[in-house]
């Protein structure tokens, strides 16, 4: 199954499409000054609603977000966060913008 846009469906994402919406939690970051001006939060939003918008059985639950956290700490208040919600069930998909 294809992306509706034409890029190719990354691995396993065909097997979640279904009949039951699927509640999308998006995880955004970024950590440096040049990140935040050429691919900041408000551009990784974007594609993520894009995405979630073209997948008629997903509906994105909710979002977090972490500014200045390196991706090589675990610390990162919004993922700590996201990652509670995920072990309570709560989401069917976690979307990351690349």
């Amino acid at each position: 199954m294809d992306d509706p846009s034409g890029a190719p469906t990354p691995w396993g994402l065909a097997s979640l499409e279904g009949s039951e919406a699927l509640a999308v939690a998006a995880y955004m970051r970024v950590s440096t000054a040049e990140q935040k001006r050429r691919y900041g939060i408000p551009a990784q939003a974007d594609a993520t609603r894009t995405f979630v918008e073209k997948r008629s059985a997903w509906r994105l639950a909710g979002s977090w977000e972490d500014l200045g956290e390196s991706g090589s700490t675990t610390s990162r208040p919004a993922l700590n966060e996201l990652l509670a919600e995920i072990a309570a069930g709560l989401f069917d998909v976690v979307l990351v913008s690349s």
